[in-house]
């Protein structure tokens, strides 16, 4: 178990205030145990900023399926493997939460998907976008989901969800598209280029 103790803010030295990201990541299963020496695993990750913990699961409605909780507090039985220093974002509390409430028009209750759409491709792109491009999460955290996407075609399909590729996938779950018919299917690129819009209070 590894857990950080250094500071959560710092300065830039150009007056401006940031915050230190982390990423808090559990063991779903025991057999993790015996994986994650061979650098995979079952893993569920939360985005750890401003002492609040922001990860993604599904449920059977269309609204957003981001959540909130107190660090170390995520839900279900999971168990505490480590945390992950993924450097510094100069947003605000409120800017961090407006980033969220928008993101969540992709990742939806039921859009969750096992392999395609878990919780740690959202930590990814959350990081992502509020470190404005500089980081992203360990590949090894959800390394295993896409080994199961590259190996659906040998794997009985009763071990698997219904796989299908990401272009098939997002097309297959539509997301709702801003005034201006900008989609919001979370294109890293298009947030991370419009990120001072994107995480605006009035453009969510």
């Amino acid at each position: 178990m590894t857990t950080t103790t250094s500071s959560s803010i710092a300065n830039d030295g150009e007056g401006r205030t940031r915050v230190r990201i982390r990423a808090n990541v559990y063991d779903l299963f025991d057999a993790n145990r015996f994986a994650y020496p061979c650098g995979v695993g079952v893993f569920h990750s939360g985005i750890d900023v401003f002492g609040r913990e922001y990860a993604y699961g599904g449920h059977p409605a269309s609204s957003s399926g981001i959540f909130c909780t107190p660090r170390f507090k995520a839900p279900g039985k999971v168990k505490f493997r480590q945390t992950l220093d993924l450097g510094y974002t100069d947003l605000t509390l409120e800017e961090v939460q407006s980033l969220a409430r928008r993101m969540g028009r992709k990742y939806t209750g039921t859009s969750y998907h096992l392999l395609m759409r878990n919780c740690n491709h959202f930590a990814d792109e959350f990081v992502f976008v509020l470190t404005g491009g500089r980081a992203r999460l360990p590949s090894w955290v959800n390394r295993l989901a896409k080994i199961a996407v590259q190996l659906q075609w040998v794997l009985p399909k009763c071990l698997l969800p219904e796989v299908e590729t990401v272009s098939v996938y997002n097309k297959t779950h539509p997301q709702q598209y801003d005034r201006d018919g900008t989609s919001v299917d979370g294109e890293k690129q298009w947030l991370l280029a419009n990120r001072p819009q994107a995480i605006a209070p009035n453009k969510v």
